[in-house]
C-alpha cells in the first residue's frame, strides 16, 4: 500500500521522500490481519491450535526482527538526524496549514 498509494499522495500533499517510503512499508507490516482471521477459524476447524500457534509464532518473529533491523535499516538508507528534523518541521508545517 505504501509504494502504491504514495505516488498518488505525493501529487497532492507534501512529497514523501522515497526513502522514507521504505521505512513506512518495513514498520509498517504487521501481523493483526494475520491473527484476525486465525481466530476467526471455528473451533471445530481441524488443527485450529496448530494454525493458531503457527501464525503467532510467525507474527511475534517478524515484530522481532523487524524491530532489530528498523535501526539498521535506517542507516543503510542514510536517513539522518536533520533530513528526519526537516520532514517533521515540512509535515508540521502542512498540518498546520490545513488547519487553517
Amino acid at each position: 500500500m505504501v509504494y502504491g498509494l504514495t505516488p498518488i499522495s505525493n501529487r497532492f500533499t507534501e512529497k514523501i521522500p522515497s526513502r522514507w517510503q521504505h521505512i513506512l512499508a518495513w514498520g509498517g507490516i504487521r501481523g493483526a490481519l494475520s491473527l484476525a482471521l486465525v481466530l476467526s477459524l471455528d473451533r471445530t476447524f481441524p488443527y485450529r491450535s496448530q494454525v493458531l500457534a503457527a501464525t503467532f509464532g510467525v507474527v511475534a518473529f517478524s515484530l522481532v526482527v523487524q524491530g532489530l533491523m528498523i535501526k539498521p535499516l535506517i542507516a543503510f538508507l542514510g536517513i539522518d538526524k536533520t533530513e528526519d528534523n526537516d520532514y517533521r518541521t515540512s509535515r508540521a508545517r502542512h498540518l498546520q496549514s490545513c488547519r487553517h
